[in-house]
């Protein structure tokens, strides 16, 4: 009984917020909670993939589920959305993709 009891005393000083206190390797934040070192990844955004490209909106959106469909053979990896657009002054179909 007493193992336990001091098993349970060290998991509590050996963790502070759910993080284990070794991981922790940057300065106490002004705020009392501790500030993190991990790097945060880039948000998503929309980019220009094909421009101009597409003759049809149809044959634009069959590319686009292709790339955004996995297990499908035309599968992109990282791009989760896509829209067709037919600019102005343009006689072709551009895709915008979201990665």
């Amino acid at each position: 009984m007493l193992r336990a009891t001091c098993v349970s005393v060290l998991s509590v000083l050996f963790f502070v917020g759910g993080l284990p206190v070794q991981a922790h390797s940057g300065p106490a934040s002004t705020s009392g909670q501790l500030s993190s070192s991990i790097a945060m990844t880039p948000t998503a955004e929309w980019r220009w993939y094909y421009t101009n490209y597409f003759s049809s909106k149809q044959s634009c959106n069959n590319r686009g589920y292709a790339m955004t469909t996995p297990g499908h053979p035309g599968y992109v990896y990282g791009i989760s959305s896509y829209t067709c657009v037919l600019r102005s002054g343009e006689s072709k179909w551009s895709m915008r993709v979201l990665d």
